[in-house]
């Protein structure tokens, strides 16, 4: 799990790899712009992703099941083995979300496929896929607490929703749950004090207040 957690994330993270390689945009209704950045990719990644979008816009799918489909013929049809599994799970996440199509489906899919780009779900989208204050605040520090693999850009503002959240729910002690979170994230000042230093210090300025 940690490998394809890994694979997903560098794919999902580097939105170019290469100097000539140009992606046209999440909005973008242009097929030429698609097909022009398909020749350029060099990466099983951008290849797959450029092309489902292109072959969306020529021809629309109806429901999540039709576009996982796609997706898998599309990512085989590369003949590239490495990773393609990963790339797969991926992109049936990273598509909906980014468009916001199918978002109920997409979800019951991460449930099914859980990786660290469910993060996103949950923090940008809780409201289309029935989730209350309750179920995010629990997810969120659940599932914070339990990453493998850290990126400050995505647990500050898990912890922003965490400490917004939190006050408002009953049973709930937020201020254990933060001093958690304190413990667990504080030792990467050590590591990248300049990124993780905003993270630490709104986790720390919280527990203050309690």
């Amino acid at each position: 799990m940690k490998k394809s957690i890994a694979a997903f994330v560098f794919a999902a993270l580097c939105i170019s790899a290469f100097a000539d390689y140009s992606f046209p945009g999440w909005k973008c209704k242009d097929p030429a712009k698609f097909t022009a950045s398909i020749a350029e990719a060099k990466t099983l990644y951008h290849k797959s992703r450029d092309t489902v979008l292109l072959r969306l816009l020529q021809k629309p799918v109806d429901n999540f099941t039709d576009f996982c489909t796609l997706v898998d013929t599309t990512v085989d049809s590369f003949n590239d083995p490495d990773n393609a599994a990963e790339i797969k799970i991926g992109l049936k996440k990273q598509i909906p979300f980014c468009q916001r199509i199918w978002l109920a489906d997409a979800w019951k899919f991460c449930q099914a496929n859980p990786s660290i780009y469910d993060y996103y779900y949950v923090s940008h989208v809780a409201n289309q896929i029935g989730m209350s204050d309750a179920q995010v605040y629990a997810w969120l520090v659940d599932h914070v607490l339990r990453m493998k693999i850290c990126f400050p850009d995505i647990v500050s503002p898990a912890i922003d929703r965490i400490i917004d959240v939190g006050p408002t729910l009953s049973g709930v002690d937020v201020k254990s749950d933060l001093q958690k979170l304190n413990r667990k994230f504080s030792r990467f000042l050590l590591k990248d004090k300049a990124k993780w230093e905003p993270v630490i210090a709104k986790i720390r300025t919280t527990l203050e207040t309690y």
